[in-house]
């Protein structure tokens, strides 16, 4: 028999893609006070606390001991077609041309294509690739296409696991970009037509948080202070570019980022996945935990 207390209702559990966005929104949070502080602050918001979190590859010269190859893409690449992002570059007011064409901006590519002995240690070829193209006079990156050395590894057969130290996009990119001698110039980084499917469900969970859609230029703009725009950043996508700051504090300045676009772009295809647009600024290298901690808050502080 029954008895007559009220059945309470429970509440559904939290789908995969619920907690991958909250953790996104959490690591976003996590990220810009990373940003904000100065590099001793960065090393205490580790998971296990640091001294500091800048990155030991600063010379150049490191591509190549760790087995990386240079090329010009310069004739690969325009910005119609190829890499069709005209009318975003037009939208910031930066070149949209090629330095072969009197532009400012440069195409590069670093691949990891030589087997090399460090330490008496081998390593082998992974074929990671990290594709750009950069513009220091107007401070623009725009990262085309990354393949990781993990990544790549992993489809070598026999699939390759010793991987190189120097690995991560965040690096790479840097270390091109320092030599241009303007690093502190840095002002937009774009993450063009992402694949990464991780990435590709928090962007779409955040546009329908905000009831927005994929849509072209002007895109749907998500501010720092939004859970929306914390993910974003909190995404594989996104926490590249926090690295690349948080990390290189000594050279580049400290700098945060402010904002985010997500767009697509003019691309032919009718199926077009997300690029992301996101804004870099100088700000305060504030020497306090706590007062990062109250400027930033935690996930539940980020409005919509």
């Amino acid at each position: 028999m029954l008895n007559n207390r009220k059945l309470q209702e429970r509440e559904p559990a939290p789908s995969t893609d619920d907690l991958a966005f909250e953790h996104a929104v959490r690591k976003g949070s996590l990220l810009l006070k990373q940003m904000h502080g100065t590099d001793s602050v960065a090393g205490a918001l580790l998971e296990t606390p640091s001294d500091t979190v800048q990155s030991t590859f600063v010379n150049y010269s490191d591509l190549k001991t760790w087995g990386y190859n240079y090329g010009d893409f310069m004739e690969c690449f325009d910005f119609e077609k190829s890499v069709p992002i005209k009318r975003a570059l037009e939208g910031i007011n930066v070149s949209d041309k090629k330095a072969s064409e009197g532009g400012n901006n440069y195409a590069s590519v670093w691949e990891h294509e030589f087997n090399y002995d460090i330490d008496g240690k081998t390593y082998p070829i992974t074929g990671g690739r990290f594709d750009m193209i950069l513009n220091p006079m107007d401070g623009v990156i725009v990262a085309w296409g990354s393949f990781s050395p993990a990544h790549r590894g992993a489809k070598q057969n026999p699939p390759v696991t010793i991987l190189p130290a120097l690995k991560l996009w965040s690096d790479i990119v840097f270390l091109e970009w320092q030599n241009f001698k303007k690093p502190r110039n840095l002002r937009y980084v774009f993450r063009y037509s992402i694949k990464n499917k991780n990435a590709c469900s928090i962007i779409s969970r955040a546009l329908e948080s905000a009831n927005q859609v994929l849509q072209k230029w002007p895109g749907v703009t998500f501010d720092m202070s939004t859970r929306e725009g914390r993910a974003i950043l909190g995404s594989p996508n996104g926490a590249g570019v926090a690295f690349l700051l948080s990390q290189h504090k000594e050279q580049l300045g400290n700098k945060t980022i402010t904002k985010v676009v997500v767009f697509q772009d003019e691309g032919d295809a009718k199926s077009r996945p997300p690029s992301l647009l996101f804004y870099v600024d100088d700000t305060e290298a504030i020497d306090d935990l706590d007062k990062v901690e109250r400027k930033i808050g935690n996930a539940n502080d980020a409005g919509h």
